[in-house]
This record gives C-alpha cells, structure tokens and sequence, in this order.
C-alpha cells in the first residue's frame, strides 16, 4: 500500500518554488527566499497529521527535479534555481 500524500499542499509550495525560480529568471538573486520556502514546506509536511511526511517529501522533491528537466534550455537560471530548490529538501 501507497503511503498517502497531500497534492494541494505540494502544489501550493511547488507554485512558491516556482514563483521564485521566474524571479532568478530575471536575475534576482532568490537564495534565502528559496531556502525559507523549502524549510517551510518540509517543516509542514512534517505536521500534517492527514498524509505521510516522507511521501510529501518526496513526492515535493520529485515535482521540483521533474520540472527542472522540463524546463527549456533558453532558461537556465529558472531551471537552476528548481534544481537548487530540490537540492534543500530534507
């Protein structure tokens, strides 16, 4: 059996991520911002008490590097800061 996760929750910090990402697109510097996102996001998934913590993790992580691949080539500072993103999930 799957250990359960919760995909709003993932998708809400995988948008914060990302909102991020465009803004090192633009040649802002978003380290600490990333940092503070991805400390939250594990942070939370580490509460919830409705899916498993490590799944959330996990599935997180996954959805970062997924995308970072996908993103264009033309993008490598938006691909980058999704891989650094992942890089922090613990």
């Amino acid at each position: 059996m799957q250990a359960s996760r919760d995909e709003s929750l993932i998708k809400l910090y995988v948008s914060q991520v990302q909102q991020l990402a465009t803004q090192a697109d633009s040649g802002q510097n978003v380290d600490r911002e990333m940092e503070a996102v991805v400390n939250e996001a594990c942070d939370y998934f580490s509460i919830v008490s409705s899916s498993n913590a490590v799944t959330n993790r996990k599935a997180f992580k996954h959805r970062l590097k997924l995308y970072a691949a996908l993103t264009y080539k033309s993008r490598p500072q938006f691909r980058s800061a999704l891989e650094f993103a992942a890089s922090l999930v613990y």
